[in-house]
């Protein structure tokens, strides 16, 4: 028979097995997160001119969802042919959509009183 120091043991044994499955799985998903990110980000800047990698550059450090957002779209016109060099005006066009519809999303609330 097991007496009670042993079934605690096994029981602390056991938890910190399952508390660092979980824990490299959810490290895991992080590092494919940001495999991805990486590279959405490599594509993105094939179909950047300097002036606009420039900018998605810093934009990234302001607001990294945005950034990756914009990424996302060059990215998509670009492999679609719909643009060969993203040039920095054309950078601020698909900035202004991305607001546009972002803006259009968002409803508004309004509180009577």
């Amino acid at each position: 028979m097991v007496d009670e120091d042993e079934l605690d043991r096994l029981r602390e044994e056991r938890m910190n097995q399952i508390q660092n499955g979980e824990n490299s799985s959810l490290e895991d998903q992080q590092e494919q997160a940001e495999k991805q990110k990486q590279q959405l980000w490599e594509k993105a800047k094939q179909y950047m001119s300097s002036n606009s990698r420039e900018r998605l550059s810093t934009m990234k450090i302001a607001n990294e969802n945005l950034a990756m957002s914009v990424a996302q779209q060059i990215t998509m016109l670009g492999e679609s042919g719909r643009v060969n060099k993203v040039d920095d005006d054309q950078m601020k066009n698909i900035l202004k959509q991305i607001q546009k519809d972002k803006k259009q999303n968002q409803s508004d609330i309004k509180f009577r009183k």
